[in-house]
């Protein structure tokens, strides 16, 4: 009976996702992330690609890619590891905020569905959301590159890059998981918002300082490949400080519904 009602409570979440064009938004909006990136390594095998526009080839120099399979799947290791941070920060953002910005918060409390599986269910939401974003950007990055040809494909070295690109998700969706608890206190969009921002903030200034290891917003990114050399400094006490993050996030979360008056 539980199970059923975990299930049915999941089932509400993604119709609300699949109804609404935030759920097109994100998906066309990340990705751009593989047409720059073999935009870029276009421009890094044959510069003459770029010669009337100096801007696009510094770019792509700064980009630090190598034409091929490695670098490319750098490239996109990056772009979530970072720009992750933002984008499914935003889908908890969603996903939580909605309720109180469209005023059905006190009609979901009123459901036969204990609370604590409505915010389980907005979480796997998130989490399933998240993941077929990532796999998507992945497959499109996989055929970009295989249209341009790129040089050093094996199945080896695509297994172990799609491995690295889940576990990138993994961290990416899991930091963002306090995200949820901004927008139960803030009751709309704007707290969470708030958050994701300073967050992403904090993370790239922490890195830039030399403590990335230590803040749970820079970790993803240093993994990535983002900090170059700084990726080392990573131990396994910087993981375990994401997934506090995240277990202290949806903890936060479940006590302000369970216990606030919403």
């Amino acid at each position: 009976m539980k199970i059923r009602l975990l299930v049915s409570a999941i089932y509400i979440e993604l119709l609300k996702i699949l109804h609404s064009i935030v759920f097109w938004i994100i998906f066309v909006g990340f990705s751009i992330a593989p047409i720059i990136a073999t935009i870029f390594v276009m421009i890094v095998r044959d510069p003459s690609i770029s010669e009337n526009s100096p801007l696009l080839e510094a770019k792509a120099n700064l980009a630090g890619l190598s034409a091929d399979w490695i670098g490319y799947f750098g490239f996109l290791n990056m772009t979530l590891g970072i720009g992750g941070i933002i984008v499914f920060g935003f889908m908890t953002s969603w996903v939580f905020g909605r309720e109180y910005a469209d005023k059905t918060i006190k009609d979901i409390l009123t459901l036969p569905i204990p609370r604590s599986f409505i915010i389980a269910a907005k979480f796997i939401v998130i989490c399933l959301w998240s993941l077929i974003v990532s796999i998507w950007i992945f497959l499109l990055g996989s055929f970009l590159g295989w249209l341009i040809e790129l040089d050093g494909w094996n199945i080896v070295s695509y297994i172990n890059a799609l491995a690295k690109f889940c576990y990138i998700w993994l961290l990416v969706t899991i930091v963002g998981f306090p995200v949820a608890w901004f927008a139960a206190i803030g009751r709309g969009y704007m707290a969470p918002l708030g958050f994701v921002f300073f967050s992403m903030a904090v993370g790239q200034i922490m890195g830039a300082l030399g403590f990335g290891e230590y803040t749970p917003w820079a970790i993803p990114g240093l993994y990535s490949g983002a900090g170059g050399e700084e990726k080392s400094q990573i131990n396994f006490f910087s993981f375990i400080l994401v997934f506090a993050m995240g277990f202290l996030g949806a903890i936060a979360t479940w006590l302000q519904w369970k216990n606030a008056d919403n």
